[in-house]
């Protein structure tokens, strides 16, 4: 009877041994397994960012690299824009010089004269028998330029053009004996023009009528054109620009980044 008990005793503990013994390998076991599921995971996911953060580089080298060949792009042909708006100055200069010997005359008060006396017509002649040709000047060289200058080196630009040809095609209809030639000449849209080119001297412009009263402004807006095409030659203005629209790429990446998380 003992010895059954001991045997029993004997199979009750080694079943509760071999019960703790399975127990632990395999507590031990799933947990091995959930951490190697885990590690596998987690290696998965860094991978994943390796590459999401190598296509985020691949897209932002990309972004800026296409901005920075357009820009290059961009700068040549500005720099041929600014050759050309001064090649238009050039081209005006004949047109200028005609101007600066007509606008010390009172056209509007020879044509009166000349109206009456046959001797004004000769100085009328005298004065303009060597006006320039404005067939020969090409308004649309300068205007292919316009979208790769500033705003204000055009408003000068413009300005300038606007006052030359018109003093010189009074001169011209002066010539040609054209009554009340002044009222043929756009001289709103021409005292607007100035005025905004040069709102400085916009006070008594207004008050303007004869063109070539107007001629003295044409100095001033030569040298201001001149100091903005400089400007835009030494690229202070387009460099912040850059910086600036180079942050907004940056920016746009950033946020398409957290929408994709």
């Amino acid at each position: 009877m003992e010895t059954t008990v001991w045997i029993l005793a004997g199979l009750y503990l080694a079943s509760l041994g071999a019960i703790w013994f399975f127990r632990t390998w395999f507590t031990a076991e799933i947990e091995r397994r959930v951490q190697h599921a885990f590690d596998e995971k987690l290696e998965r996911i860094r991978s994943e960012l390796r590459v999401s953060e190598g296509e985020i580089a691949i897209l932002r080298d990309r972004l800026l690299g296409a901005r920075a060949n357009r820009q290059v792009l961009l700068d040549k042909r500005r720099l041929e824009a600014i050759e050309g708006l001064w090649a238009a100055i050039g081209a005006l200069t004949p047109f200028n010089n005609a101007m600066q010997m007509i606008a010390p005359l009172d056209l509007e008060k020879l044509e009166a004269a000349a109206a009456k006396d046959a001797r004004y017509k000769t100085v009328i002649e005298m004065t303009t028998q060597n006006l320039p040709d404005a067939a020969k000047y090409d308004r649309s060289a300068a205007r292919k330029e316009r979208p790769f200058v500033s705003p204000l080196a055009w408003a000068y630009f413009a300005a300038y053009e606007s006052i030359v040809l018109a003093t010189v095609a009074r001169a011209m209809m002066l010539r040609m004996g054209v009554e009340d030639g002044n009222e043929l000449i756009n001289m709103a849209g021409i005292r607007e023009t100035v005025k905004v080119a040069l709102p400085d001297h916009a006070a008594g412009v207004d008050e303007i009528q004869a063109v070539e009263r107007l001629a003295p402004l044409v100095e001033i807006l030569e040298k201001r054109l001149l100091a903005e095409l400089n400007k835009t030659l030494q690229g202070e203005e387009q460099d912040r620009a850059d910086a600036e629209k180079a942050a907004a790429i940056l920016g746009r990446v950033d946020d398409m980044v957290k929408r994709a998380q």
